[in-house]
Formats: C-alpha cells, sequence, structure tokens
C-alpha cells in the first residue's frame, strides 16, 4: 500500500491525517473508502491534515471531493490543512482552492470550525 491515514480526534473536530502516495496505482480507492466510513460515522467537522501527501493524482482529488460533497449532504464541514507545496500545486491547476478551506495549522483550522 502507497499511502497511510489515521484518525484522531481533537475536541470536536475529527482529523485525518494522510501520508504517502494518493493515486490511482497506490491503492486510492482504499482512502476514499476510509474517508466515506469516517463521514457515515457521523463526523460533522471533518479536517484532513495533508503534511504527509507526497503525490495526488486525479484518484485523490475524487476522494478529497466526493468526502466534501458528502459532509455537505450531513450539513458538516470538511477544510484541508497543511498541503505541501507540490499538492497545493495541484489543488491549485485544478481550482480546488477555490472550493475547499485550507489551513497553515491546526490551531487556525480548529477555530475555523468554531473551536475555542
Amino acid at each position: 500500500m502507497g499511502w497511510e491515514i489515521r484518525e484522531r480526534a481533537a475536541g470536536q473536530v475529527t482529523v485525518v491525517e494522510l501520508a504517502g502516495r494518493i493515486t490511482l496505482g497506490d491503492s486510492g480507492d482504499g482512502v476514499e473508502e476510509r474517508l466515506q466510513e469516517i463521514i457515515q460515522g457521523g463526523v460533522r467537522a471533518l479536517l484532513v491534515d495533508l503534511g504527509g501527501v507526497e503525490v495526488l493524482d486525479s484518484r485523490g482529488i475524487k476522494a478529497l471531493v466526493r468526502a466534501f460533497i458528502s459532509m455537505q449532504k450531513r450539513d458538516g464541514q470538511l477544510k484541508l490543512m497543511k498541503p505541501t507545496p507540490r499538492i497545493r500545486q495541484v489543488l491549485d491547476i485544478t481550482r480546488l482552492l477555490q472550493v475547499f478551506e485550507v489551513f497553515e495549522d491546526e490551531e487556525s483550522a480548529r477555530k475555523s470550525f468554531g473551536e475555542p
């Protein structure tokens, strides 16, 4: 497997830390499935940490977009945190920086959800 995913609670926010390669050839489907499982578990505030992601292709983008839409349908919010310069460039090229709220640190991201 070319990726890792860890989940933790930070107050009322669920932080999902992604690492590795989230691509078609590296089982990117598993990331999408795991994000959907987390969302279906009732999460209302989801923060996806991209700091450890090396490569993000169309499969990874699909996983993030699908998770974002799923959260909106459940009146929840999904935000991104710490994209590397390379991942930020992918998000910019795909115009997803206009869709997702992106933060450089966890404190400001959590505050954006209304956390103290």
